[in-house]
């Protein structure tokens, strides 16, 4: 039903409910099937330092997979659970919001190529200094955990979601909405990607630990203990790598022991 004098869609509880649980389907649907394809390629590229001998395009791509599978299951916690809007996202909607999404990961994945880079030559000539840079990417990354900084990100992270789209424009509205999100998640979990790169763009259990965290964060409102429980953590790994180098796979060639 349309309301002509305004030119918004009327629609009943029934008719938004199903809109917005077919919306709810579409991001867990597009993260799962990229999760299944991030393991899929990591079982057979195998874990390693910098770009693993990946070109740009490649890693670019491989990158804003790997995004995905890690980032979509906590962008879904962002779909309406209601039936409040007079004309909320459809499946169109979600998917253009995921894909604004992405596209930020993607630009993020240009500015990371260089850093993968840097930390293949630093493995290939400089160990020692890989370690060190190792440990100091562990120490600030945790600092920034639990930071005032990223907890301020993180509050404009949770507000920044699917929504009500423009009438007029409701795709290109929620396509700029998710760049924005990506904007956002990209400012809490910058220092964490830096330390996914130390140890290898393709550890399986880096990437799951994070995705748990990004998950979780998304899912509490208050996720102080999760804050710094990961840095923490994030610590211990820095004190693993201290005695153990090989531990930051990313930044070291030796395979005899990785987070796999």
């Amino acid at each position: 039903m349309t309301d002509r004098s305004s030119g918004y869609a009327v629609m009943t509880n029934i008719e938004r409910l199903n809109r917005i649980n077919t919306a709810r389907l579409v991001v867990p649907v597009l993260g799962g099937g990229a999760a299944l394809a991030t393991i899929i390629v990591a079982l057979r590229m195998q874990n390693g330092p910098g770009t693993m001998g990946l070109g740009f395009v490649d890693f670019v791509g491989i990158w804003t997979l790997m995004m995905a599978a890690m980032m979509l299951p906590a962008l879904s916690r962002g779909v309406p659970s209601s039936a409040g809007a007079l004309t909320p996202p459809g499946p169109m909607e979600a998917a253009a919001f995921a894909t604004g999404y992405l596209s930020f990961w993607a630009v993020a994945g240009v500015v990371a190529f260089p850093a993968a880079v840097l930390a293949g030559w630093l493995s290939d000539r400089h160990a020692a200094i890989a370690t060190s840079t190792a440990v100091v990417l562990c120490a600030v990354c945790a600092a920034y955990q639990v930071s005032p900084l990223r907890r301020h990100c993180l509050t404009h992270r949770l507000r920044t979601h699917l929504a009500r789209s423009d009438t007029n424009h409701p795709r290109a509205s929620q396509f700029r909405r998710g760049i924005t999100h990506g904007g956002w998640c990209a400012a809490c979990t910058w220092a964490n990607m830096l330390v996914l790169l130390a140890f290898g763009l393709m550890n399986i259990a880096a990437m799951s630990t994070l995705a748990a965290v990004v998950y979780v964060e998304g899912s509490l409102r208050r996720s102080t203990w999760i804050n710094y429980s990961a840095a923490v953590a994030i610590l211990v790994c820095g004190i693993v790598i201290v005695v153990y180098p090989p531990f930051a796979s990313g930044l070291h060639h030796a395979t005899t022991m990785t987070m796999r």
